[in-house]
């Protein structure tokens, strides 16, 4: 595997895992939803997660299909602005 491929899917599973981690400190969705802290720490590693899918070669997320990349990014023009308004929205708790 290429080595760039490797490190963005490297620090794509470490988001993943502090967003399981700042989620599961709250009881419920409301404790988690007005933890200002949690909530942004959630949301800019989910902020991360679709920026790093964004910079993946076209061939690897050709070759490997089966990975809903258009849920973690969409994949169109202006794609970085868009993700960023709709992280911001949730964020905030409004509805995207």
């Amino acid at each position: 595997m290429d080595e760039r491929i490797k490190t963005i899917l490297e620090h794509m599973h470490e988001d993943a895992v502090d967003v399981t981690d700042f989620t599961s400190q709250a009881a419920s969705f409301e404790d988690f939803s007005g933890n200002r802290l949690l909530r942004k720490g959630a949301v800019m590693s989910l902020l991360n997660i679709g920026e790093l899918a964004s910079h993946m070669p076209p061939d690897y997320i050709e070759a490997h299909w089966d990975v809903p990349w258009k849920g973690c990014v969409y994949l169109g023009p202006q794609s970085t602005a868009r993700n960023r308004s709709v992280v911001g929205r949730l964020a905030l708790g409004t509805n995207p």
